[in-house]
């Protein structure tokens, strides 16, 4: 191969002590490595650079730089070296992403005015099933098409780990939103700001949590955190430093969010749920920089709607609460403010803000 082989920059879950590549010190603190993938198997560190030479085949050595983090799939490092090699995407960046928001849109506006023809404007059971179900079939298909054939790159890079450090990002996420939220709901119980009376039975108020969690994770949490920090966000952050994709993504969000609700309540729920759905967004989006995949958002959007579902709608427990507003404040508001406090501790290592993640 020439001397001009493609250059490939890798974060730092793609690297590892002992790992068949080398860098200096000084690379390694900036947390990532320049790799030049070349067909000669001889592998040499460069003098005052952390570049090597190395061979696609060798990057299904690569060990995680931080013991800390979970070490990424062996399928993820060989996607790594295809990066630099793979065609351009079909379409420009702004028309993937118009695409994406256009489609997104499209999919959620048809699917709840096709349900609500046919059980009416309430959101009863049935019809919350089939806009779940609808969604998921609709919006899963079209992020696939949009990666693979548009984008022309794999999945797996969306934020898609194996499945147990998906596990592991899930209830992380889940505790960022619990654990102070949780805190917050104590406290204004306990000084008698908020009185809350459940009258429901524990297996039937049981049944109604795990009914929700299946509901919003299949018709909200995952197809708006594949879709928004999964795909948007992977584009963006291909191009611009990730903090900045997260600003972007969340006005993207946001102007979905909000369109759909001014769609179905009118015009006087503009500010309110534009404000909401980007805050909501830019804390997700945090977290899926601290993470590194989709899943710590995942848990942190379940948890959220879960919680608020089952406490302010009257669908399917019966629970009442004297203060809305007050409730809203202990636990949404102190939980979208201490998320990222709590997810440092959680996901423990160095986080790349300023790097475009698959910088050349």
């Amino acid at each position: 191969m020439s001397a001009r082989a493609p250059v490939l920059t890798l974060g730092p879950r793609a690297l590892g002590r002992g790992g068949p590549c080398a860098w200096n010190r000084s690379s390694q603190s900036r947390g990532y490595l320049r790799v030049r993938i070349d067909s000669d198997a001889a592998l040499r560190r460069r003098p005052g650079e952390g570049t090597a030479r190395c061979t696609p085949d060798h990057a299904r050595d690569f060990r995680h730089l931080h013991a800390s983090r979970p070490p990424p799939s062996v399928s993820l490092m060989k996607e790594a070296t295809q990066v630099s090699t793979m065609p351009p995407p079909r379409l420009s960046l702004p028309a993937r992403l118009s695409v994406t928001v256009l489609g997104c849109l499209a999919i959620w506006v048809s699917v709840t005015h096709l349900t609500a023809l046919w059980w009416g404007d309430e959101m009863t059971l049935g019809r919350h099933v089939a806009n779940a179900v609808g969604v998921l079939l609709l919006a899963v298909p079209m992020v696939v098409v949009l990666r693979r054939l548009i984008d022309r790159r794999p999945l797996a890079t969306l934020g898609l780990p194996g499945w147990s450090t998906a596990l592991t990002d899930l209830v992380r996420g889940m505790l960022t939103w619990v654990l102070p939220a949780g805190i917050g709901l104590a406290a204004v119980v306990l000084f008698g700001w908020v009185e809350i009376r459940v009258d429901a039975a524990p297996g039937e108020l049981l049944g109604a949590v795990l009914l929700l969690i299946l509901l919003v994770f299949v018709f909200e949490a995952f197809p708006e955190e594949l879709i928004f920090r999964g795909y948007i966000y992977r584009n963006l952050a291909d191009v611009m430093a990730p903090w900045v994709a997260v600003v972007v993504q969340a006005l993207l969000f946001s102007a979905f969010g909000t369109v759909l609700w001014v769609i179905t309540a009118g015009w006087g729920v503009l500010l309110e749920r534009s404000v909401m759905f980007f805050a909501m967004a830019v804390v997700v989006g945090l977290l899926r920089v601290m993470s590194g995949s989709i899943w710590g958002p995942i848990g942190f959007h379940l948890a959220f709607q879960v919680t608020m579902q089952l406490v302010l709608s009257s669908h399917y427990a019966a629970i009442e609460v004297d203060d809305e507003a007050i409730f809203t404040l202990a636990t949404a508001v102190l939980a979208f403010c201490a998320a990222t406090t709590v997810a440092a501790l959680l996901w423990r290592g160095p986080v790349n803000w300023s790097t475009p993640e698959w910088a050349t």
